[in-house]
């Protein structure tokens, strides 16, 4: 269980927030909020000197521009529940890590805040949340507010977000620490970065993955024009498709597929046949070689290509463009391109190709657009007595590794001579590359064994004999080269911090990005809002006073430290230990924020606990050797004082109780009395307004207004000159 009090001078502040990211983990800013953020960052580039010299003026030459942040933590109605301190000033120092290249700090505009409501602890999307954002957001600083769930009907997990109409961030606890990159993410939706897949956020993805039918279009169903992969000259519209940015690439939502369409030890590297909507591939690079390819006698157009790839998925994209050319290498000579072309852009080179299949037949690329050109093979057949022969057209196959196959599917020889020759027929087999208006360019010559006696008639050859298998055809080697027209590799921006890759592969922003950001922090006037903070850097620890090392104290503890130089408040961490004084598992926690140098918490009784004190400041809470040492102390068996007060009778019901129902709070006096009625949540903090009532003799009837708190244990006391009593009171759904 965690707790947590914010206290000052010995007053209870509390206080309400919230805003939302996505896990699926996604970021759960919609498309409309997308659109917001994009048009602020083009309206602030639109003054870019301007406002890029406001920003660098206020640095001065070089120095820091600071930037307030208030955090919100928020906790369930009973104060418990809520993200750690220590997280959340880890994570503060995390952000001032990622947003050093930009020349900003944040600091802590005020003590971290608590706010003890379920209605944003649990945020359903239903306005309460904004309601209470809105309500308790402090103006012109970062707002950051922490809760415990975002509830997404979508399925996945939503891990926070910013809202352009409330201008703060919301994110769920699991999402903030030391190293979670959930709020620098957001922080970059706050200063006018759009996510590098903007446009796509409703996830309308299945236009561009590898098993998709169709091109990917000019333009996405909400108007959006989609990003081109070309940089640069006159084709591109990366200035202001996509996020916006030409030194990020471009990005149909990669990264939130995961093993889907990515692969690596992270699911970093983007692995799909995606294309953009001139055809051109994402990653060229995993095109793979031609394994095999097949041609016909006295026909240029090749009858089969064989080829594998290294995307995820099944497919080709319909319509991909690849660049495909034929050449021969003639034994100890240069090679010569037959033919080349762009196949993937007309209706009679459709294809949807299936990885290790045939590019070309029925559904793939028609026969005859992949070819020799103006080449061809042929074979010229003789035999020494000029015997007439028949052969249907041979099928030549070249497969990898540099095999290349002659195969003949028939040969008879017809033979008038009277009689049977047994032996001594030769048959010369003379392969030819052809041009057609060169002629031979080049040939080579084998034979084929007669291992059969010939007859008067007609003598089929052994199909067996008619196969042959070397390291050339017509004394030339071949290939067929299959490329992407755009070479250029994209890694889809799996390093961007504004992507949906996992924190595993973010490292950065992007150089236009970091530009960006300076221009909105120059217009939103936080460039020369504030000066410079003017604490001093903690470099003292707070000397621990009470509980001293061992002590046992009452389960109700009135912890007293010394003074830091230079604090203005201190955390105070309380946390359950075992025998040995480890952190105990699944035990108990508790973090407080005090402004004074003491602070009484109500604690579990005959329970074993290390207490710590970080002294904070605006500036001063990144340094962990200004964590005191842990004091470890235990309290006795004492549970809830009661003190004679003179009542004869309290009963209160009904206990327990639901929510939003009134109690009864019967009490009995001996006398006429004044009594103090308070309601307190476990932390001890009061809950509800006070009341004072003069009590008759006899019994006296009040109704709790209780409906205003949410499910969990309260105490309501009764006070008056002669003493304390208390009740416990629940409340549940």
């Amino acid at each position: 269980m965690i707790r947590y009090l914010l206290f000052f001078l010995g007053l209870f502040f509390w206080g309400n927030s919230t805003v939302l990211v996505a896990q699926n983990h996604q970021c759960g800013i919609s498309h409309s909020d997308a659109t917001s953020i994009k048009n602020r960052m083009l309206d602030n580039r639109r003054q870019q000197m301007n406002l890029l010299s406001i920003f660098e003026d206020a640095r001065g030459g070089g120095n820091t521009v600071y930037i307030p942040v208030q955090f919100h933590i928020v906790t369930k109605s009973d104060g418990t529940g809520g993200e750690s301190v220590q997280h959340v000033l880890d994570n503060l120092c995390k952000l001032n890590t990622d947003f050093a290249f930009v020349g900003v700090e944040f600091y802590l505009y005020s003590p971290i805040r608590f706010v003890h409501q379920d209605l944003l602890y649990t945020n359903n999307q239903d306005g309460m949340a904004s309601y209470f954002m809105g309500l308790y957001k402090e103006s012109n600083v970062v707002n950051i507010f922490v809760g415990n769930e975002i509830v997404d009907t979508s399925g996945g997990v939503t891990l926070g977000y910013y809202s352009p109409s409330l201008d703060a961030i919301y994110a769920i606890k699991d999402a903030v620490d030391g190293s979670s990159l959930t709020l620098t993410h957001e922080a970059g939706h706050f200063f006018s970065l759009p996510h590098t897949f903007s446009g796509w956020e409703e996830r309308n993805y299945n236009t561009v993955t590898a098993n998709a039918n169709g091109r990917t279009p000019t333009f996405l169903s909400n108007g959006d024009e989609v990003e081109r992969i070309i940089r640069s000259g006159g084709g591109e519209n990366c200035q202001i498709a996509g996020d916006g940015f030409c030194d990020t690439d471009p990005n149909y939502l990669f990264g939130y597929y995961g093993n889907r369409y990515n692969v690596g030890p992270f699911l970093c590297e983007h692995a799909s046949a995606a294309i953009d909507p001139t055809g051109k591939l994402f990653r060229p690079d995993l095109i793979r070689p031609v394994t095999r390819f097949k041609m016909k006698e006295d026909n240029p157009a090749f009858t089969e290509l064989l080829t594998t790839n290294a995307f995820t998925g099944s497919y080709f994209p319909t319509k991909t463009l690849l660049v495909v050319e034929s050449s021969f290498t003639p034994t100890g000579g240069q090679p010569t391109s037959m033919w080349k072309d762009t196949i993937g852009d007309t209706d009679s080179t459709d294809y949807t190709l299936r990885t290790a299949s045939n590019m070309i037949g029925p559904g793939n690329v028609k026969e005859g657009f992949i070819s020799m050109g103006d080449y061809y093979l042929d074979l010229k057949i003789t035999n020494g007595l000029n015997f007439q022969m028949n052969t249907v057209p041979a099928q030549y196959t070249v497969s990898a590794g540099g095999t290349y196959t002659t195969e003949m599917a028939s040969l008879e020889i017809i033979s008038t001579l009277p009689g049977t020759i047994l032996n001594g027929l030769v048959i010369t087999v003379e392969e030819q590359l052809k041009h057609r208006t060169l002629g031979v360019v080049s040939s080579e010559t084998w034979t084929i064994p007669v291992t059969v006696p010939i007859p008067t008639g007609v003598t089929s050859l052994p199909i067996a004999d008619l196969y042959k298998q070397k390291q050339t055809i017509a004394g030339c080697e071949f290939s067929i080269d299959i490329r992407a027209p755009y070479g250029n590799v994209t890694e889809t921006t799996a390093d961007n911090i504004m992507s949906y890759y996992s924190n595993d592969c973010k490292t950065s922003f992007s150089t236009e990005q970091g530009l960006a950001m300076k221009m909105d922090i120059a217009s939103r006037g936080l460039a020369t809002l504030y000066p410079a903070p003017s604490t001093i850097q903690i470099t003292g620890q707070a000397a621990m006073i009470y509980p001293p090392m061992n002590a046992v104290t009452p389960n109700t503890v009135n912890f007293s430290w010394g003074a830091v130089s230079g604090a203005t408040s201190y955390h105070l961490y309380v946390y359950e230990v075992d025998a040995l004084g480890n952190p105990a598992f699944n035990g108990e926690t508790y973090d407080f924020i005090s402004t004074a140098t003491n602070f009484s918490a109500s604690l579990s009784p005959l329970t074993r606990y290390a207490w710590t004190i970080t002294p904070l400041n605006d500036i001063s809470f990144c340094d962990p050797t200004i964590r005191s040492t842990p004091v470890i102390f235990e309290t006795e068996a004492v549970g809830v004082i009661s003190l004679n007060n003179d009542l004869e009778m309290i009963k209160m019901y009904p206990n327990p109780t639901g929510k939003h129902q009134a109690v009864t709070l019967e009490l009995r006096a001996k006398e006429q009395k004044e009594v103090q009625i308070l309601v307190l949540n476990s932390l001890g903090q009061t809950v509800m307004p006070s009341q004072t009532l003069e009590l008759q003799k006899g019994v006296n009837v009040q109704k709790l207004d209780t409906k205003v708190l949410g499910a969990g244990l309260y105490m309501v006391v009764i006070k008056t000159k002669e003493g304390t009593s208390s009740q416990k009171l629940m409340i549940e759904n």
